[in-house]
């Protein structure tokens, strides 16, 4: 029995048995997080992930920004940076400890996950349709044998001349 005390609410909790979530070394409740604070953590792990130590206070005040002059939500600020940094393969030493590059690639990275999006959606209608076709046609079918063709049989006599 392992006890912990969500930082949210401040009411302890067997973390073995209530759904939480872990992030650095805190334990919260599922139900006192939300999508925006979830994201803003993923976005801190992520960066200390990069360089090490990050200033979570540098990087809230830009997450804040970038709400507020550009209107990304927090999701995307995250997407924005896991696309600059693990697809495209971005140089992690010239954005150390800042988040700065968002607004630079926001674009690109939001229709990337688009099309993804697209793609996945077109495979699900393809999907869908197979099984609408599959399951209309699942009515009985009777297969015959192809008639086998005749074969003529011819004999050729062949005279003798002599």
């Amino acid at each position: 029995m392992s006890m912990v005390k969500c930082p949210k609410c401040g009411q302890s909790f067997d973390k073995e048995k209530v759904e939480c979530l872990h992030f650095g070394t805190r334990y919260y409740h599922l139900s006192c997080c939300s999508e925006e604070f979830i994201y803003t953590e993923k976005i801190f792990e992520y960066t200390k992930g990069l360089w090490g130590a990050v200033s979570k206070v540098k990087i809230a005040k830009q997450i804040e920004t970038f709400k507020k002059e550009y209107s990304y939500t927090v999701k995307q600020i995250y997407d924005d940076l896991f696309y600059f940094f693990e697809i495209k393969k971005g140089n992690t030493t010239s954005y150390q400890n800042t988040i700065g590059i968002v607004p630079f690639i926001h674009n690109e990275a939001q229709r990337y996950y688009l099309m993804i999006k697209m793609k996945e959606n077109h495979k699900e209608n393809i999907t869908t349709q197979l099984l609408e076709v599959n399951t209309s046609e699942a009515s009985t079918v009777y297969y015959s044998k192809q008639p086998q063709k005749k074969r003529l049989q011819f004999q050729i006599e062949i005279e003798e001349k002599g």
